[in-house]
C-alpha cells in the first residue's frame, strides 16, 4: 500500500559503508553465477538444470529438517532456484561454505509450507529481480552457523559430516567476528502491480540477519506476517523463537550491532488484513530517499508491532526523487482492526527533510501507540517543501481513537517547521502526547505558515476529543515562531497542555514575517464548538520576550480553558516584535466573535516583571465572559514602560468594543508592587458587559511612578467604563503597607460611558504619598474616581485609609464628575494628612477634592485624622460649577492651614443647604498666610454652612493678625450661609466682609444680592470682638525671681528655685495656655453689648444669664497649688509658712 506503483532503480550508491560488498564486481547476468553443492553432508545435495530452473534435491533430512550445503549459491536474472523438498519437511536449512557472495536476481522456490534458511557468511545480495515463492518463512543470514536445541551447530565456516539424526528445532544464529552484509535491491511486483520485492506468504516471517543490512531501493513484504532486520557487528548469538507467524528473533546474546539502511525508496511492509510485526535491530538504522517501514491493518484483524532498536541512532531523511513519498515509519489501520503499536528505542533519533513517523487510523479501528525512547536526543528537522512529522492521528472519516505518543529522551530539538503531534480529523478522539526530556526541549523556527510544533488537536469538522499534551523537562526553549499547542477547530474538546520544566521556560520571538509568535497555546479556534483545554505551566523561571506568547483563548463557541502558571523564582515578560505587531504576553481571552466564556488565569511566582509593552491579558472581545486573572508573587511585581510607539506594559482584564460578555476580575497579591514609566494595571469595559474588579494586596509597598519617556502615557492602576460602554465599572481595592504615586502616575476608577464607575478603596497601614505631576504639568499624580465628559454613569466612591497621607507638588485625590453622572463620595481616614504645594508651574494645587465640573452632582468629602496640614497653595475642596456640591466634613484634633484652603462651592441647592463644611473634634485650628475656609454659592444657590466645633474646654481657633486668613460662607443671589464656631477661645478673627488683600482675618457670612447668614461663636465667657489675645513680649527670667535667704559661700551649697508647669509657660510654643494657667494683667472691663450688621450672635456656653465681669481684688492658691485670681479675699485662719527658715552659718 505504501509505494503505490513506484519503481526506483538501484543506481545510487548508499551513504552507508558496506566495504566488503563494494569490492565485489556484482552482476546478476554473470555466466559464472551458479548453485554448487559441496560434499559436507552425510547425504549431499544435488542440483539439476531444467531450462532456467535449478532443481535442488537430495540433502540430509532429520526430524522435519532438510539440510543443504553449497560451496556457492547464486541465482541469475530470470532464473529459478527450486528446492524440491518433500511435503513433510518443516525447515529447509541451506548453508554456503565457500567464500563467494550469494547473488540472487531470480526466484527462490520451495514446496509446501516449509521454512527456508539461507546462510552465507560471505554475504548475500538480492538483485532487482529477486523474488520468493515459498510456503513458509524465509531467513537469510550471514551468520557462521545455525544452532539447535540439542547443542548441534550447523556451521558454514566449519562444515562437518557429522550425523544429523539427532537434530531437532533450530534455536539461533551464531555469528563470527566479522559478519558480512546483506543487500536487497528487489523491486518485483505482484499481480496488482504493487512492488513487493522479496515476499513471503501471509502470516509468515521474512528475516535478513547479517552484518550491515542495506535495502537499496528494494522491497521486503510479509502480509500480516513478520519482518526481521538484524545487523550484527561481531561475535554474537541471535535466538530464533518459534511463533504463530514464523520466527521472532532475540538479541540478548549480541554485544555489538551494525548498521541498517533503507535508501532509494526502499520499503519494508507487513500490511494485510491485520498488520504484521516488524523488528529492526542495529547500531544505526537509517531510512533515506523516501524509504519506509510500514505495517497497515486493512480489515478487522489487529495490527502487529513495529519495533526499531538502534544503539547509536535512528535516522530518517528525505523523500524520493519525485517528492511523492517520504522516508517513514508507519503503523496504520484502514479497517475495524486496531493498528499496531510502534516502538523506537535508540541513543539518538533524527528525522528531517519531510520524513514522517506516524501511527494513525483511517477507519473504525483505533490507531496504535507510538513510543520513542532516545537516551541521548531526538531531533526533528523540517523539509524545504515537506513537513517532518512524528505523530499519531485520527484521519478524516475515521471513528477509531488515536493512539498515544510518548517520547522519552535527554534532549528534544524540533526545528525548521517539523511537527510532533496527536490529532483527530474525524469522530475518534485523538491520543495523548507525552514528552519527557531530562535535559531540554527546544523548538526553533518554522517554514512559511508551518511553524515547528508540538501539538494535540481537534481539526476542522472533527467531533472527536483532542488528547492531552504533557511536557516534562529541565529547560524548555521555544523560539523564532515555533509553537506548543492544544486546540480544537471542531466540535470536540481541546486537550490539556501541561508543561513542567524544573529549570526554566523561555519563549522567544516570532516567525521572520512577525505573523506568528513563539508560543504555548490552548485555543478554541473560530467556528469550533468544543471547549478548550487547560494550560498548566510549572517551572523555575519563565521568560517570554520579543513577541512570544502564552495563550489560552477562545475564538469560537467553546469555552476557553483555564491557564495556570507557577514559576518558583521568576516570570519575566519583555517587549514585542521589532515592528511592534505582536507583543509578548500571557493571554486568556475571549476573542472577537467568540461566544464561549474565557477560562480563569492564575500565576504564582516569586518575582513577576512585565516590561517594554508586554502584557498579561484576560479580556473578552465577544459575547463570552472573560475569566478571572489571579496573580501571586511572593516578593515583587514590577511593570515597566511601554513600546516605542507608546503601548504600555500591562496587566489587564477588559470588555472590548462590541463585546457583550462580562470582564473578569483581576487579583494581585505580592510583597512589593512597582508600576512605572507608563505601565498599567487595568480592569475596564468598552462594551455592554460589565468590567471586572481589580484587587491589589501588597504587604510591603505599592509604587506607581511616572510616564512613558514622551510623557504621553502615565503609569496607572485603574478600573474604567470607556467611551460608548454601557457596562458597569469594576471596583478597585488596594491594600498595602506603603503607597507611593508620583510624577504623573494615577490610581483611578472612572467612567466615560453610560455605565457607572466602580469604587476605589485604598488601605495603606503605614503611609500614602502622592507627589507631583506629569513633566508637562498637565496631569496630576493621585487617586481618582471620575465621571468623564459625555458620560452619564455615576462615579464611584473613593475611600482611603492609612497611617500618614502626604499629597504634594500638585498631586491630587479626586472624586469628580465632568458629565451628567453624579460623582462618588471621598472618605479619608488617616493618622495625619499633609497637603502641600502646587505643580511646578503653579497651576495645579495639591488637592483633596470631591467635585463636579458639569451638570452632575458632586459627592461628599469626609476626612478623619489626628492632624490635617494644608499649606503652600494646597486645598481640600468640594465643589460643583453647575450642580449640587457635596459636603466637606473634617474630624481632626489639629488643623493647620498655611496658605491652604478648605472650600466648598456650589451652583445649585437641592432641599437643604449645599456645600457645607464641618470641622469637628478640634483641639486646635490655625489659619495663616492667606488661608481660607470657604463655603460659597454661585447663581441662586444658598451659601453653604460652616461649622467649626472645637473642644469647648481646650479647643482654640487661631489666626495670626494681618495675614488675610478668612472664614467665608457667602452667596451671590442666594442667602449667605451660616457660620458657627464652638471653641474655648477664638484668637485673631473678627466678623467682617472678607475683601481680598485687606490683610484682616475675617468671618464673613454675607450675600452679594440677598440676605446674609448668621455668625455664631460659642465660647465659655469671651467676647470674640476682642480679637487675638496678645501675649507679653517681655519674657520673665524665672531664675531672677528666686528669693535668696543668704549670700552663698564656698562652704555652703547654693539654693535654687525654678518655677515651671502650672502658671508658667506652656510645654510647647504650639500648645495653647490652659484656662487655669493663664496669668493676665488686671483690667477693668466695660459692660458693652455686642452688635453687628451681620447679626453676629455670641452665646455664652455655661450660663443662662451673663455674669458681670469685675476686677480681681486678690489671689489665692487652690488645693492643686494653682494661683487663682478672685474678686474678694476669702476669710482664712493664719498658718505657718511652708518655707522653712534658712540657717546661714558663718563661713
Amino acid at each position: 500500500m505504501w509505494h503505490n506503483g513506484r519503481r526506483i532503480k538501484a543506481t545510487v550508491a548508499s551513504a552507508i559503508g558496506f566495504t566488503t560488498l563494494c569490492a565485489i564486481a556484482f552482476s546478476v547476468n554473470c555466466a559464472q553465477a551458479q548453485i554448487t553443492p559441496d560434499t559436507t553432508l552425510p547425504n549431499n545435495s544435488t542440483v539439476t538444470l531444467q531450462g532456467n530452473t535449478r532443481v535442488i534435491e537430495g540433502g540430509t533430512s532429520a526430524r522435519g529438517n532438510l539440510f543443504h550445503s553449497f560451496s556457492e549459491f547464486s541465482v541469475p536474472t530470470g532464473a529459478t532456484a527450486f528446492f524440491n523438498n518433500a511435503p513433510d519437511i518443516q525447515n529447509i536449512i541451506s548453508r554456503v561454505t565457500g567464500r563467494s557472495v550469494s547473488n540472487i536476481d531470480g526466484l527462490i522456490r520451495a514446496n509446501g509450507a516449509a521454512n527456508l534458511f539461507l546462510i552465507n557468511p560471505s554475504g548475500i545480495i538480492f538483485g532487482e529481480n529477486a523474488s520468493l515463492n515459498i510456503g513458509g518463512s524465509f531467513v537469510a543470514s550471514t551468520a557462521s552457523s545455525l544452532k539447535f536445541a540439542d547443542g548441534f551447530e550447523f556451521s558454514a565456516t566449519n562444515p562437518q559430516t557429522t550425523s544429523l539424526l539427532t537434530i531437532s528445532v533450530p534455536i539461533g544464529l551464531q555469528f563470527g567476528a566479522t559478519p558480512e552484509p546483506i543487500v536487497d535491491r528487489s523491486i518485483t511486483t505482484n499481480t496488482s502491480k504493487k512492488f513487493v520485492g522479496l515476499q513471503v506468504q501471509p502470516d509468515k516471517t521474512l528475516a535478513l540477519i547479517g552484518g550491515d543490512i542495506a535495502i537499496k531501493g528494494g522491497n521486503l513484504t510479509a502480509p500480516e506476517g513478520r519482518i526481521e532486520l538484524g545487523s550484527i557487528a561481531g561475535d554474537g548469538f541471535v535466538s530464533l523463537n518459534p511463533i504463530d507467524k514464523g520466527w521472532s528473533l532475540g538479541y540478548i546474546g549480541v554485544p555489538n550491532f551494525g548498521n541498517i539502511e533503507l535508501s532509494l525508496g526502499a520499503s519494508v511492509d507487513t500490511s494485510g488484513a491485520g498488520g504484521g510485526d516488524i523488528q529492526v535491530r542495529g547500531k544505526r538504522v537509517a531510512l533515506t530517499d523516501g524509504s519506509a517501514i510500514v505495517s497497515s491493518t486493512l480489515e478487522a484483524k489487529p495490527g502487529g508491532t513495529l519495533t526499531v532498536v538502534a544503539d547509536d541512532a535512528v535516522e530518517l531523511t528525505g523523500t524520493d526523487p519525485n517528492r511523492r513519498t517520504f522516508s517513514g515509519l508507519i503503523t496504520k489501520t484502514f479497517g475495524s482492526g486496531r493498528a499496531g503499536n510502534m516502538m523506537i528505542s535508540t541513543g539518538k533519533l533524527i528525522a528531517g527533510d519531510g520524513a514522517q513517523i506516524i501511527a494513525s487510523t483511517s477507519g473504525a479501528g483505533s490507531a496504535g501507540n507510538l513510543t520513542v525512547k532516545a537516551s541521548n536526543s531526538v531531533e526533528l528537522i523540517g523539509g524545504i517543501s515537506n513537513t517532518t512529522i512524528l505523530s499519531t492521528n485520527v484521519n478524516r472519516g475515521a471513528t477509531g481513537a488515536g493512539g498515544n505518543l510518548t517520547l522519552e529522551t535527554g534532549k528534544l530539538i524540533v526545528r525548521d517547521g517539523a511537527q510532533i503531534g496527536a490529532a483527530t480529523f474525524g469522530a475518534g478522539s485523538a491520543g495523548n502526547l507525552t514528552v519527557k526530556a531530562s535535559d531540554s526541549i527546544e523548538l526553533i523556527g518554522g517554514r512559511p505558515n508551518d511553524p515547528s510544533t508540538l501539538a494535540t488537536s481537534v481539526q476542522r469538522g472533527a467531533t472527536g476529543t483532542a488528547g492531552n499534551l504533557t511536557l516534562e523537562t529541565g529547560k524548555l526553549i521555544v523560539r523564532d515562531g515555533a509553537q506548543i499547542q492544544t486546540f480544537t477547530s471542531g466540535a470536540g474538546l481541546g486537550g490539556n497542555l501541561t508543561v513542567k520544566a524544573s529549570d526554566s521556560v523561555e519563549l522567544i520571538g516570532s516567525t521572520p514575517d512577525h505573523q506568528h509568535p513563539s508560543a504555548l497555546l490552548t485555543n478554541v479556534q473560530r467556528g469550533a464548538t468544543g471547549a478548550g483545554g487547560n494550560l498548566t505551566l510549572e517551572t523555575g523561571k519563565l521568560i517570554v520576550r520579543d513577541g512570544a506568547a502564552i495563550d489560552a483563548s477562545t475564538f469560537g463557541a467553546g469555552a476557553g480553558g483555564n491557564l495556570s502558571v507557577k514559576a518558583s523564582n521568576l516570570v519575566e515578560l519583555i517587549g514585542g516584535t521589532p515592528d511592534g505587531q505582536i507583543l509578548s504576553g500571557i493571554y486568556n481571552a475571549v476573542d472577537l466573535g467568540a461566544t464561549g466564556a474565557g477560562g480563569n488565569f492564575s500565576l504564582e511566582t516569586k518575582q513577576l516583571v512585565v516590561r517594554d509593552g508586554a502584557a498579561i491579558d484576560a479580556s473578552t472581545y465577544g459575547a463570552g465572559s472573560a475569566g478571572n486573572l489571579t496573580l501571586k508573587a511572593s516578593d515583587l511585581v514590577e511593570l515597566i514602560g511601554a513600546t516605542a510607539d507608546g503601548i504600555p506594559s500591562a496587566l489587564l482584564t477588559s470588555v472590548e468594543p462590541r463585546a457583550t460578555g462580562a470582564g473578569g476580575n483581576l487579583s494581585l497579591e505580592t510583597s512589593k508592587l512597582i508600576v512605572r514609566n507608563g505601565a498599567q494595571i487595568t480592569a475596564s469595559t468598552f462594551g455592554t458587559g460589565s468590567a471586572g474588579s481589580l484587587t491589589v494586596k501588597a504587604a510591603d509597598s505599592v509604587a506607581v511612578i511616572g510616564t512613558t519617556p514622551d510623557g504621553q502615557v502615565g503609569s496607572i492602576l485603574s478600573t474604567s467604563v470607556n467611551s460608548g460602554a454601557t457596562g458597569a465599572g469594576g471596583n478597585l481595592t488596594l491594600e498595602t503597607g506603603k503607597l507611593t504615586v508620583q510624577n504623573g502616575a494615577q490610581i483611578a476608577a472612572g467612567t466615560f460611558g453610560a455605565g457607572s464607575s466602580g469604587n476605589l478603596a485604598v488601605n495603606a497601614s503605614d503611609s500614602v504619598e502622592l507627589i507631583g505631576t506629569t513633566p508637562d504639568n498637565q496631569h496630576s499624580s493621585g487617586l481618582f474616581t471620575d465621571v468623564q465628559p459625555e458620560a452619564t454613569g455615576a462615579g464611584g466612591n473613593l475611600t482611603l485609609k492609612t497611617g500618614k497621607l502626604t499629597i504634594q507638588d500638585g498631586a491630587q485625590v479626586v472624586a469628580s464628575t465632568s458629565g451628567a453622572g453624579s460623582a462618588g463620595t471621598l472618605v479619608v481616614k488617616a493618622s495625619s494628612v499633609q497637603l502641600s504645594g502646587t505643580s511646578a508651574d503653579g497651576k495645579r494645587p495639591s488637592l483633596l477634592t470631591a467635585q463636579a465640573t458639569s451638570t452632575g452632582n458632586a459627592g461628599d468629602l469626609s476626612i478623619e485624622t489626628g492632624q490635617l496640614n494644608v499649606e503652600n497653595g494646597a486645598g481640600v475642596t468640594v465643589s460643583s460649577s453647575q450642580g449640587q456640591a457635596g459636603n466637606l466634613t473634617v474630624t481632626a484634633k489639629d488643623i493647620r492651614l498655611n496658605r491652604g484652603r478648605l472650600t466648598a462651592q456650589t451652583a445649585i441647592t437641592h432641599g437643604e443647604e449645599g456645600a457645607n463644611i464641618k470641622l469637628q473634634g478640634l483641639n486646635f485650628l490655625l489659619l495663616r498666610n492667606n488661608s481660607l475656609i470657604s463655603a460659597q454659592a454661585s447663581n441662586n444657590a444658598r451659601g453653604g454652612n460652616i461649622t467649626i466645633d472645637a473642644d469647648i474646654n481646650r479647643g482654640f481657633v487661631v489666626a495670626p493678625p494681618l495675614q488675610n486668613s478668612d472664614i467665608i460662607a457667602n452667596a451671590t443671589f442666594g442667602n449667605g450661609g451660616n457660620i458657627t464656631i464652638n471653641a474655648r477661645q477664638v484668637f485673631g478673627l473678627t466678623q467682617g466682609q472678607a475683601i481680598p488683600g485687606n490683610k484682616t482675618n475675617d468671618i464673613d457670612a454675607s450675600s452679594q444680592f440677598n440676605q446674609p447668614g448668621t455668625v455664631t461663636i460659642n465660647t465659655p465667657d469671651l467676647d470674640p470682638s476682642r480679637g487675638l489675645v496678645q501675649l507679653p513680649t517681655n519674657v520673665v527670667d524665672v531664675s531672677e525671681q528666686i528669693a535668696n535667704g543668704c549670700t552663698p559661700g564656698s562652704r555652703q551649697s547654693q539654693s535654687s528655685f525654678i518655677a515651671t508647669g502650672r502658671g508658667g509657660l506652656p510645654i510647647s510654643p504650639n500648645q495653647p495656655l490652659q484656662d487655669t494657667s493663664v496669668l493676665s494683667n488686671w483690667v477693668r472691663v466695660a459692660q458693652k453689648p455686642v452688635t453687628s450688621s451681620n447679626q453676629v450672635q455670641v452665646t455664652p456656653l455655661l450660663a443662662k444669664s451673663a455674669r458681670q465681669i469685675v476686677e480681681a481684688q486678690n489671689w489665692v492658691v487652690d488645693g492643686h497649688g494653682d494661683v487663682v485670681l478672685v474678686a474678694q479675699a476669702p476669710q482664712a485662719n493664719p498658718r505657718s509658712s511652708w518655707q522653712a527658715s534658712v540657717f546661714c552659718p558663718a563661713f
